[in-house]
């Protein structure tokens, strides 16, 4: 009875005095279990913490970035949230990639889509995407493969290219102001 209810409490061997022989094998059979224990634990915090710095990195890049499963957004940071009119991130995930691309881009996206899952090569295109309020954006894509879940999928980098503008007016030679006056003492 002392045995099974050290057990129930989390014993993870029980000997008897009439068998202490079993005692050094017990104890140094526990003493590599406690070890593996505590090796998993170092493990598990170093994973946590490692997931939380790349996690820091991809939220703070100022370029956009995506993750597509097919064509089917799993992922944007703030970034992609930012450049393609989203308030939050999550207002895009689950949309159809090629549903924020223009018409013209299309074949473009299509093509690096397919192909970033079966290569090892970062490949790049120029494309227009579709805001969600309707305006667009052009920016340049870099793709690579990306897998979640043992699913292959794309990782795509978005960096937007600035808006052409209107030609400046040359501009107007500015006059320095007059130097203060010296003051003789």
């Amino acid at each position: 009875a002392d045995a099974v209810a050290a057990m129930k409490a989390g014993a993870q061997d029980y000997v008897w005095k009439n068998n202490l022989a079993r005692l050094v094998p017990a104890i140094r059979r526990e003493l590599r279990e406690a070890e593996l224990r505590r090796e998993r634990k170092r493990t598990r915090e170093l994973l946590q913490r490692s997931v939380t710095q790349h996690r820091n990195i991809v939220e703070l890049c100022p370029d956009a970035i995506l993750i597509a499963s097919g064509t089917r957004l799993t992922f944007a940071n703030r970034a992609a949230a930012r450049l393609l009119g989203a308030n939050i991130p999550e207002q895009l995930i689950g949309r159809n990639l090629l549903d924020l691309v223009l018409d013209t881009s299309r074949p473009a996206i299509t093509d690096l889509t397919a192909q970033a899952p079966r290569s090892a090569e970062h490949r790049s295109v120029r494309a227009h995407w579709l805001r969600l309020d309707g305006t667009s954006v052009e920016a340049d894509v870099s793709a690579s493969p990306f897998f979640a879940d043992d699913a292959p999928g794309t990782q795509l980098v978005l960096r937007a290219l600035p808006a052409a503008r209107e030609p400046a007016e040359a501009p107007q030679a500015v006059q320095a102001p007059p130097a203060p006056a010296q003051e003789r003492y």
